[in-house]
């Protein structure tokens, strides 16, 4: 059986390798959160939302933290020791979000070259596109990515070539699944620093 802890002593343990790590997984959005989309090197740190962007990254990282502290009370109702199944589970959902995660930055999320500007600009588009584009005899047999070369990678661009829905779509799953990668991963390490600060409370 694990030992009872306050919620001080919870936290106290993030201290620990498994905690630092769990922190560090909060890096990515936060580098993204002050890095823009356009530059030199694409901004894969967190999907590129367009005008949502600062917002879904807060809600992103106050959904991790939140996940801390649903472990601790998962972890102090508990009667009986962590189950290994729980980590399991949450390993499943987690590998399953970056696979997702991946195919859709694969199909949604393109890199146009500004030469110009000698930069480049990350974007993501939607899945449908719109009358304009379809009823263009120049544009209706482009590709995605010659679309935004023709058009130009701006939003106004973009919310012209795709409709509407399917970008707000689209940009919801990156979110979405990006966010339960990373809610999914930081459980993960809570409960092992749960389970290690519980098992050295004894001693301490």
């Amino acid at each position: 059986m694990t030992m009872k802890m306050s919620i001080s002593q919870y936290y106290k343990a993030f201290g620990r390798v498994r905690g630092i790590l769990a922190g560090l997984s909060f890096v990515p959005p936060l580098i993204g959160l002050f890095v823009s989309d356009s530059g030199k090197i694409p901004n894969y740190f967190y999907p590129p939302l367009g005008d949502f962007k600062i917002i879904s990254i807060v809600g992103t990282v106050a959904l991790g933290l939140l996940s801390t502290y649903a472990v601790f009370l998962y972890c102090s109702r508990s009667s009986r020791a962590l189950h290994p199944t729980a980590t399991l589970v949450l390993s499943v959902i987690a590998a399953l979000s970056l696979f997702v995660l991946l195919a859709l930055y694969i199909r949604l999320v393109k890199v146009v070259p500004i030469a110009s500007e000698n930069t480049e600009v990350t974007v993501s588009i939607g899945y449908d596109r719109t009358q304009f584009v379809s009823s263009s005899r120049e544009l209706v047999n482009l590709t995605d990515s010659e679309l935004l070369l023709v058009r130009g990678p701006w939003e106004n661009q973009i919310q012209k070539l795709w409709t509407l829905n399917s970008i707000i779509v689209a940009r919801g799953c990156l979110g979405a699944f990006y966010t339960c990668f990373l809610v999914c991963l930081v459980s993960i390490l809570s409960l092992g620093v749960y389970q290690e600060a519980s098992e050295e409370a004894p001693r301490e």
